[in-house]
């Protein structure tokens, strides 16, 4: 992960770093990195206190560089990844929660939030190891019930599988519904349709419902919605089962 660092010599990085503790400015479960020319970069918080600098044990190499060091994220949160990196004001207005599809993440976050995508992105990577992308943005809206997104970090890809129930589920995040929340909500539909059934699967999105009564009944589900996208994905689900 990218941070701010302050640069001491090897034999001043135990007292400096028991001082940036102290104050609350050392970034927690990132390792010190040492460098090529025999100094130490340690790994401080984005909004640091340059007056502590002042009053540091110790000549600093630089006061201020950044560099990429390796931090571990066992018991942690992703907005615990954010804390000291971005405001406090702006971390509260996070949300603590967002959606997994496949590889892909999508959180809703304000507009005026956009400028910290990257680093919402790339602390939802560092808990979710899976994700290979973020994308952020508002919530459902228009004739084709999709999200307004950005991808604020990874891979730029938005097709995706997503399992569930052991179902394969095409997606594309930019160009289709899907709530993978709703997991058990499809199953328990599903459950209720008897063998010989008709279904009428209106505005099926990609087609989890569908899906779900195609795996588990001998029924006919007929699956309409005025997204072609949408549709796409179900008949590439469809081939993949």
């Amino acid at each position: 992960m990218r941070l701010p660092c302050v640069r001491v010599s090897a034999k001043d990085v135990e007292e400096v770093l028991e001082f940036l503790k102290s104050r609350g400015a050392y970034v927690r479960n990132c390792k010190v990195k040492k460098l090529s020319d025999g100094s130490v970069a340690i790994p401080v918080k984005e909004d640091l206190d340059m007056s502590l600098i002042k009053e540091l044990p110790a000549v600093l190499v630089s006061e201020s560089c950044y560099e990429d060091f390796v931090c571990g994220t066992l018991g942690l949160s992703f907005k615990d990844l954010l804390t000291g990196l971005i405001p406090e004001g702006v971390l509260r207005r996070i949300p603590s929660s967002y959606d997994v599809i496949g590889d892909i993440a999508v959180i809703n976050i304000p507009e005026d939030l956009l400028e910290y995508g990257r680093l919402i992105g790339e602390a939802i990577s560092r808990v979710s190891r899976n994700v290979r992308a973020v994308y952020a943005g508002s919530y459902v809206s228009g004739e084709y019930r999709v999200r307004e997104l950005k991808h604020v970090f990874g891979d730029p890809v938005s097709k995706t599988v997503h399992k569930e129930y052991g179902l394969r589920i095409s997606v594309d995040v930019l160009r289709t519904y899907y709530n993978p929340s709703l997991a058990e909500e499809h199953r328990r539909i599903a459950e209720l349709v008897n063998d010989g059934e008709l279904v009428a699967d209106l505005f099926c999105g990609v087609g989890p419902f569908s899906l779900h009564i195609a795996s588990l009944r001998n029924a006919t589900s007929y699956a309409v919605d005025f997204n072609p996208d949408a549709i796409k994905c179900l008949i590439e689900s469809i081939g993949m089962e």
